[in-house]
């Protein structure tokens, strides 16, 4: 299979991903929203700003945040998909947004574009780009929620066409690599 940049630059799940296949028709947003759903929430203590009271304020506070994946409509045919540390029942859901991680912008595409890449019955193709993320001490913050997220979203499409092609970005996921929620 070719590979040519940018989508074979890289094996990084911060790499961009071509999905090509098929399908004639096919509801986007319902392949996400799957991907979505199947990685697992977990929940961690983050620090939260401090309380003002008067002049004195009070030491740097930790508390419980949940891990998950908010999906929006991006333009009028692409999907969003956010991850975001929020506090249960505190935050809303303009606040979680706020909170991000990592970004995932998922766009249909005109498999013309790709010439290289796209074998002459293709009808679609799907752009999945990670738009912007955060680094803590070099690392992706969630990195294993983004890599399953981008793996579940490839099965996804792989479940409704037989002649899927993905090129570039990281996939062939292992679910042995899933942490203990615990401990993540």
């Amino acid at each position: 299979m070719s590979n040519p940049a940018p989508f074979g630059a890289s094996q990084s799940i911060l790499a961009p991903t071509l999905i090509v296949h098929s399908i004639e028709r096919y509801f986007l947003a319902d392949i996400v929203i799957i991907a979505q759903m199947s990685v697992p929430e977990t929940t961690r203590d983050l620090r939260v700003p401090p309380s003002k009271r008067g002049i004195v304020r009070s030491p740097i506070e930790r508390a419980p945040h949940t891990r998950t994946l908010i999906v929006s409509k991006l333009g009028e045919h692409g999907v969003l998909c956010r991850c975001c540390d929020v506090r249960p029942e505190v935050d809303t859901r303009n606040e979680a947004t706020r909170k991000w991680n990592w970004d995932v912008q998922i766009m249909p595409e005109n498999p013309a574009r790709y010439p290289g890449l796209a074998g002459a019955d293709a009808r679609e193709a799907v752009n999945v780009a990670v738009t912007r993320f955060r680094l803590t001490d070099g690392r992706v913050v969630a990195a294993q929620e983004l890599a399953l997220f981008r793996q579940r979203l490839i099965d996804g499409f792989r479940a409704i066409s037989t002649d899927l092609v993905v090129h570039g970005g990281s996939w062939e996921w292992d679910m042995s690599w899933w942490p203990n929620a615990e401990t993540s």
